[in-house]
């Protein structure tokens, strides 16, 4: 099959990161009300946070008003976004582990003074580390509720991209007014791509529309395409039958029966002809 006749393939196909993320996004802005809450539902029934079940709780209700955009295009000023009672940092990755993160735990009184004056203190350890977090930050994506109060900040990593946390930092700081490693680390949903795409099989599996099926096959081939497939077993039934099994067994006299600390009971049954 022709890769470029999926939806989410372009001929220019740069920026893999982006492009990934952005084919999430979509898929979730098009599918209608029902299969998108089930979807994330499932999603995040998969995660492991001290906020799952306030999140869980959230997709139980009956919002209305979830909203998506990518990048810097989200609608809200930074002030809305730091004023929300629910803020959490989604992290997509292939394996959910990050690097630098027991680093900057250690430094947490000098990474709440790097982020507030945006410069080094003087006698920081680490500069090199602290440094990363002086620059501004650029999330892939948001999923939000104005209504509720929810917003959901996304970076998004490729199969053999590493995730460094002074991103993750620089995004909670910049974005949703965090300060502290601690809160950040807490408020931090780590989700792989195989979590998403096992969650689009267990949809599909029920009973979904022909366009919100179609699309979401559409974003599981896509995700193939980069590297990104679930496990779905082994195919015993492909496997050819052998003709025979031999077994071969050298130099063996009989059963040791007095080595074992107490020897089993053997009934034999008699069978009539």
């Amino acid at each position: 099959m022709d890769k470029r006749l999926n939806l989410f393939v372009s001929y220019n196909h740069d920026y893999i990161e982006d492009n990934l993320t952005r084919a999430l996004i979509v898929t979730l802005k098009l599918l209608n009300a029902k299969t998108k809450k089930s979807l994330l539902k499932d999603i995040f029934s998969r995660i492991e946070s001290p906020h799952k079940s306030n999140i869980i709780q959230y997709f139980d209700g009956k919002f209305v008003s979830l909203d998506f955009a990518l990048q810097g295009n989200i609608e809200l000023d930074k002030n809305k976004l730091r004023s929300f009672r629910n803020k959490y940092l989604i992290t997509i990755t292939s394996n959910n582990e990050f690097a630098e993160v027991e680093e900057y735990l250690d430094l947490e009184p000098h990474v709440e003074e790097t982020l507030k004056k945006k410069k080094l203190p003087e006698d920081a350890p680490q500069k090199q580390l602290l440094k990363k977090l002086c620059s501004d930050s650029r999330p892939d994506a948001w999923i939000y509720d104005v209504n509720e109060e929810f917003v959901f900040l996304i970076e998004s990593k490729t199969a053999d991209a590493v995730l460094y946390y002074s991103q993750v930092i620089a995004h909670a700081f910049n974005w949703l007014g965090l300060t502290s490693i601690s809160e950040m680390i807490s408020r931090t949903i780590k989700i792989r791509w195989s979590d998403i795409i096992n969650s689009i099989d267990s949809i599909l599996a029920k009973q979904v529309s022909k366009t919100d099926e179609k699309l979401m096959n559409e974003l599981l081939e896509y995700l193939e395409y980069n590297g990104f497939r679930s496990f779905k077993g082994f195919q015993w039934e492909n496997l050819r039958k052998p003709s025979a099994i031999e077994i071969k067994i050298n130099n063996f006299t009989a059963f040791q029966w007095k080595r074992l600390i107490q020897p089993p009971k053997i009934n034999i049954l008699a069978r009539n002809n």
